[in-house]
Formats: structure tokens, sequence, C-alpha cells
């Protein structure tokens, strides 16, 4: 790993690029994300005995839908938990983009270089399958220990398929204002959490509800440290990789950083997060050409990505 030294921008002598195109480099603040989520959830026992393993079985069948100035999704996920420290899950959604206000791109085909503006140039899909491991040392302390022993851990690895469907799979795509280097494919996605929770007032009213959930006056705070790969492409894994100097179809990005999430009374809840990841370090020949591709991987670095703010109602 190594600092990112790239500080020219614009240069108009080919420095920087060798493939007669150029695109600006040079620092940033990046940008911000906004993005509505909404889901109702119907749960129902399933295979359930009076052992406390298996006493919460259940499937939980959930619709799903986001909004964001560039784009609409909707879709749906199943989950079944067939003991208590352990969930699969399935689910899709399906949407599209457009250009709000001239200034944010939501979908279009990065051809060589170009990004194009394409509102609604076709359907995003996106299928996934996943597991959830989830661990609680209080869970197997004696009761008068349990309050303040919630030492929680979290693995999730995924599997995912996202595809824009009027294009094929070598051809790159912009989707919701990103980079525009989205390929049709499979992609391998995990996280792991580690932290500890704090249940302040313990109140589980109509947490046994199926529809509708009753207020309840819980105050809980977990806080902890959330790592994630997110992506990690498998289907144009060898497609140009990082070993033969190309431009690292295999790398895999590597998110991590503090949490904390507020579970608040009368159902509502706060998340806050820092977040750094990792990233590629193109050669210094190669690092202004305009199409990503056309980059040839050299090192990686690790910037400061995000800070979130997140705040929502269990209804």
């Amino acid at each position: 790993m190594r600092e990112l030294d790239y500080t020219n921008s614009g240069d108009p002598t080919n420095l920087y690029h060798n493939d007669g195109k150029g695109r600006i480099i040079g620092s940033t603040w990046g940008g911000v994300e906004l993005k509505l989520y909404a889901s109702y959830s119907f749960i129902a026992p399933f295979l359930t005995a009076e052992h406390f393993l298996f006493s919460d079985n259940n499937i939980k069948l959930t619709f799903l839908g986001e909004l964001s100035p560039v784009s609409m999704n909707a879709g749906m996920s199943i989950v079944w938990t067939p003991i208590a420290f352990l969930n699969f899950g399935a689910g899709f959604l399906i949407g599209s983009g457009w250009n709000f206000a001239g200034l944010f791109n939501g979908l279009g085909r990065n051809i060589n270089g170009d990004i194009k503006s394409e509102p609604f140039y076709g359907p995003v899909m996106q299928i996934w399958f996943n597991s959830t491991l989830m661990f609680d040392v209080a869970a197997v302390l004696p009761e008068n220990l349990k309050r303040w022993t919630h030492i929680v851990m979290v693995v999730k690895p995924e599997f995912k398929y996202k595809a824009l469907l009027t294009v094929n799979d070598s051809q790159p795509f912009l989707w919701e204002a990103d980079e525009g280097e989205n390929l049709n494919g499979f992609i391998f996605k995990s996280s792991f959490f580690l932290g500890y929770q704090i249940p302040v007032i313990e109140d589980y009213t109509g947490e046994n509800k199926t529809f509708i959930r009753m207020k309840h006056k819980r105050f809980k705070i977990t806080t902890g440290f959330l790592t994630s790969i997110d992506p990690l492409s498998l289907t144009h894994y060898n497609d140009s990789t990082m070993a033969n100097k190309g431009w690292g179809s295999d790398f895999c990005y590597v998110e991590f950083g503090p949490i904390m999430g507020f579970e608040l009374p009368n159902n509502f809840y706060v998340n806050l997060f820092l977040f750094w990841k990792n990233e590629k370090i193109w050669s210094k020949d190669t690092v202004g050409n305009l199409f990503y591709q056309d980059r040839k991987y050299e090192d990686w670095a690790v910037y400061f990505r995000r800070f979130a703010f997140v705040f929502g109602w269990n209804f």
C-alpha cells in the first residue's frame, strides 16, 4: 500500500494518460448520497420447538422499496430462521434510473469512458442469496449476567447477481451515479461485525405481532466495528487481473469502520457510520486514461469513504 500522489488536474501534455483522451484527476471532497428505504414484513412461526434454540424459528417475507433522486427499486425478500443463531435469505430488486436536474446520472452505458445519460434505458435486476450467523455471549450465560454481557458478532456472506438487462455482459454501465464500472454478472459480498450492546431500557412489547407493532419503550445502544467486502467480482474475476498488469478485475474492495446504533422508544432508530475503503492506484502513465479498462493496476491505497446518518421508524 502507498499514498495517492496524483495532484495534477486535466494535464494537457498527456503525462498522466496515453490513449489520446484524458480525465480530470486530483482532489475532491466526494459526494452526497440520499436514499429512502421502505419495507413491510410478514412473520410466521415455522418448525418451532420448546428448546430455546428453536422456539423462535420462523419465516419472514418482506416487501422492499427504494427511492433516490436518480433511481427507484422494488422487490421482496424471504428469510428462514431454522435455529436461533442462523438464518438463510434470498431476494430480488428490480428498478431503473434517470437523470436528475442535469447534474446527477442514474443510468447509462460507459462506452470507452464516455458515460451516457440514458434515463430508463432498461431494468436493473439484483438477485441475492445469503446466510447470517449471529452470536451473543449473553445467550449462554446465567440469567443474572445476561443484561450487561451482550458481546455480539454477526457474519453475513452473500452471493448477488446484478445486471442491466438491455446490455451484454461485457458492456460497463453506470448505476445510481456511481463510477460507471458495473458489469453484468455474479459478485460476492460479505460483512463481519463485532460489538457490544447496552440494553438501557428493556421492553419487548409488540415483538410477537405479525402485522403492525405496538409502540415500545425500549432504549438500546449498540457500538462496534464493521468490515465488509463489497464487491468482489466472480463472473469477471479473470478478465484483466492485477498480476497481469490489467485494470484489476480481481481487485477486492474492503470497507471498514466504527458504527453506533440507537434503538429508541416509540419504534424509532438512529444509526451512525464512519467508513474507510481501499481503492486501486493506477500506473502514472495510465491514471488519466478516460476509460477505466485502459488503465493499469499498480498498487492500492486507503481513503475516507463516507459518514452516514440513518434515521428510521418501525411500524
